[in-house]
């Protein structure tokens, strides 16, 4: 098994990524399949490149270049595998690469059988309330991404109402890892408008774990340390304040 050096696997990335190729290869069976897979990807960039610059002499000229049906194909799926667009997002990408009216409604009527936009909706909000977006920024990503306004809608009706569960979660999130008041509320001053929300929570939530939290920070500062003194200005400095 020949594995790849660091060098070897950022030209190989760089050979793929030029042709659109995913394949996150790090080792091979003997060293002649490397040799021969790094030639093969060297043949194709050659094309590809050859291509690009004979479709840039023929628009220099003043002539027109029409992207065939099967390479248009070839690129509709290239990147519904890497991205996972919408119907209109993919769309909007394809008129980019030609004026061929006939050729994109073919393509949009066979990715609409493929493409499940209920499912999509569904992944992207869950992976954006994990990231804590507000509800409307998520709708202004929801837009950009293409989604219909009828979709979005009915996937984000009742997520008005539960946006301070966001916030709540977070601010938990915060405080199983034993962070101070004054560390939750620098983590979410981005939140500004929602400041009112975040103190009520705040309150509501860390004084249950308060004093928990400040005995596992102090022990395990004098179990470092092993100096009151220090483990005071240590636990100062966090936030962290006895009344």
């Amino acid at each position: 098994m020949i594995n790849l050096t660091w060098k070897q696997e950022i030209a190989l990335q760089n050979l793929e990524a030029f042709l659109g190729i995913w394949s996150n290869r790090v080792y091979f069976e003997t060293k002649e399949e490397l040799d021969e897979y790094f030639t093969l990807l060297k043949k194709k960039c050659n094309k590809k490149e050859r291509q690009r610059n004979k479709i840039k002499e023929m628009k220099d000229n003043g002539e027109s270049y029409e992207i065939s049906l099967y390479s248009l194909k070839k690129y509709a799926l290239r990147y519904n595998e890497r991205y996972s667009p919408t119907i209109k997002k993919l769309e909007e990408k394809l008129r980019l690469k030609t004026k061929n009216e006939d050729n994109i409604k073919e393509i949009i009527e066979e990715f609409s059988k493929v493409i499940d936009e209920e499912k999509l909706i569904d992944s992207f909000i869950r992976n954006e309330n994990y990231k804590y977006t507000n509800v409307n920024k998520l709708k202004t990503k929801l837009y950009n991404k293409g989604f219909s306004a009828s979709l979005i809608k009915s996937k984000l009706e009742d997520l008005d109402s539960v946006d301070s569960l966001f916030i709540q979660g977070k601010i938990m999130s915060l405080i199983y890892r034993n962070k101070s008041r004054k560390e939750i509320l620098y983590e979410l001053s981005w939140r500004e408008n929602d400041r009112e929300t975040i103190d009520e929570i705040l309150e509501r939530e860390y004084s249950l774990y308060e004093e928990e939290i400040y005995k596992n920070e102090y022990n395990k500062y004098m179990k470092k340390y092993n100096d009151k003194y220090k483990v005071k200005q240590k636990m100062f400095q966090r936030g962290f304040y006895r009344k």
